[in-house]
C-alpha cells in the first residue's frame, strides 16, 4: 500500500512538473525541487518557479509559482500555487488552484478547496472548516461549509 501511494505521488508530481515545462517562456526559470528557510531566503526561492516540490524548513515561500506540492514545517507563504499547499500552522497565497490544507488558510483567489479550522478568501469555490470567510460568497461568514460556483 505504501509503495502504491508513493508511486502515485511521484506520478502526480512528475505530471505537474511536465506541465510546468509548457510555461518555460516566463522570465523566471523552473526548478523541480526548492528549499526555503523563511520567505525569500535563500534568494533562489524568489528567483525561480517550482515545478515539483517546495519544502520549507520552517517556512516555505517566495514571490513565485509552485506547480506541484508545497510543504512547510511551520507555514507556507507563496504567491501562486497550482497543486497542494500544506503546513501545520498556516498557509498564505495570492492565487491557488487545488488544495490548501492547514489550521489557518488565507488566499486571494482559490479554485479548489480550503480545508482547515479557519479559512479566509476573497474569491473561493469551496471551504471546509470551523470558521469560513469568503468575501464574494452569498453568505460571507459560515461555519463548517462555504461554497460558490
Amino acid at each position: 500500500m505504501k509503495r502504491t501511494i508513493l508511486a502515485l505521488t511521484l506520478f502526480i508530481v512528475g505530471a505537474v512538473s511536465l506541465s510546468a515545462n509548457d510555461l518555460l517562456n516566463e522570465e523566471k526559470p523552473w526548478d523541480f525541487l526548492g528549499v526555503s528557510f523563511v520567505r525569500g531566503v535563500p534568494s533562489s526561492s524568489n528567483e525561480s518557479n517550482i515545478g515539483g516540490i517546495r519544502l520549507g524548513l520552517p517556512v516555505a515561500g517566495g514571490d513565485n509559482r509552485v506547480y506541484g506540492i508545497e510543504v512547510g514545517a511551520a507555514c507556507c507563504w507563496t504567491w501562486e500555487v497550482v497543486g497542494v499547499q500544506t503546513a501545520p500552522l498556516f498557509c498564505v497565497s495570492e492565487k491557488l488552484s487545488g488544495l490548501q490544507a492547514s489550521p489557518v488558510n488565507v488566499t486571494g483567489k482559490i479554485e479548489g478547496l480550503q480545508f482547515g479550522l479557519v479559512n479566509i478568501a476573497d474569491e473561493a469555490t469551496f471551504q471546509l472548516g470551523l470558521v469560513n470567510y469568503m468575501r464574494d460568497g452569498i453568505l460571507p461568514y459560515t461555519i463548517i461549509l462555504n461554497f460558490k460556483f
